[in-house]
């Protein structure tokens, strides 16, 4: 696995755009080098009136509810046509999603859980290679901050996931 060091910068989460003026003047400022977008909450709009909207600052987009690992195939492709426009026109610095579960033997979790990086590691290698596919992009998924034994494997499981899906990892 090769590590690539990433020149520092600083981006703010967007959710809503109610705070856009708020982002301009950090941008002007120079306090922040680029606005996170948390992708799913504009995903109702048209994608020119975000690029109008952000008014030159550079953007990413954060998927927050993709359920890649766990979506049934056709929702995920219908999903990904949505976010693949926003990216054709929007052209983020990176595209990110979360590495977790949502639900446990079909039922919807009340909290969000870590995979289970040894038995679920070549279910969730072939999602991220369909799901990067899908969208036309590399995503760097972000890691579940652990909190139980489980969490031991996440190093070795990372590497491999790396290795084999060309995915980027962003570190919570």
């Amino acid at each position: 696995m090769k590590i690539k060091m990433i020149k520092k910068k600083i981006g703010v989460n967007l959710i809503a755009t109610r705070h856009l003026d708020e982002f301009n003047r950090f941008k002007d400022k120079k306090i922040i080098d680029y606005i996170e977008i948390t992708i799913d909450n504009f995903l109702f709009c048209d994608p020119l009136s975000i690029k109008k909207m952000v008014n030159n600052i550079p953007i990413s987009f954060h998927i927050m509810n993709s359920k890649f690992i766990e979506r049934d195939l056709d929702e995920l492709k219908i999903i990904s046509n949505k976010i693949k426009n926003f990216i054709d026109v929007l052209n983020p610095i990176y595209v990110s999603d979360h590495l977790l579960k949502f639900s446990h033997n079909g039922l919807n979790l009340p909290f969000l859980s870590e995979v289970n990086y040894i038995k679920d590691k070549d279910l969730i290698i072939e999602r991220a290679i369909i799901w990067q596919n899908l969208l036309n992009s590399k995503i760097y998924f972000e890691n579940y901050s652990s909190i139980s034994s489980i969490g031991l494997h996440q190093p070795a499981f990372l590497v491999e996931l790396v290795d084999k899906s060309d995915c980027g990892i962003l570190f919570d």
